[in-house]
C-alpha cells in the first residue's frame, strides 16, 4: 500500500461510495495517516473561478481535466490506489494555490 504522496502528486482513489477518482495532493502530512487534497473531474466546457483547466497530457491526465479548488479533503493514505505522477508546472501550481486561497476562512 503506497503511504507517502509528495504535495502535487496525483494520485487515484478508490472510494467505496463511488468509482475511483483522481485527487491533487496539497499537503503529504506524513506524521498523520491522512493527507490533504483537491479533487480532479472530467472538463465539461467551462471554468467556474477559481476552479483550475489542466490540459490532456496522456500521463497524469488522459482528459482534459478540471481541479475543484473549493472541494478539498483530508482522506487516508490507505485508500490511495496509485500515485500517476507529480504536477510540475509552476503556472498550474500557482492556480491551485490561489483557488484553496479564496475557500480558506480569512482571519
Amino acid at each position: 500500500m503506497i503511504k507517502h504522496p509528495s504535495r502535487w502528486s496525483v494520485v487515484v482513489l478508490n472510494q467505496d461510495a463511488k468509482v475511483t477518482r483522481r485527487f491533487v495532493v496539497l499537503s503529504s502530512q506524513d506524521v498523520r495517516p491522512v493527507f490533504n487534497c483537491v479533487e480532479c473531474v472530467s472538463y465539461k466546457g467551462s471554468t467556474p473561478y477559481p476552479d483550475v483547466e489542466i490540459e490532456a497530457d496522456g500521463t497524469l491526465f488522459t482528459n482534459k481535466s478540471l481541479v475543484r479548488t473549493g472541494y478539498i479533503y483530508t482522506l487516508p493514505k490507505e485508500n490511495i490506489e496509485a500515485i500517476l505522477g507529480t504536477i510540475k508546472d509552476q503556472n498550474i501550481m500557482r492556480k491551485i494555490v490561489a483557488g484553496v486561497h479564496v475557500f480558506l476562512p480569512k482571519p
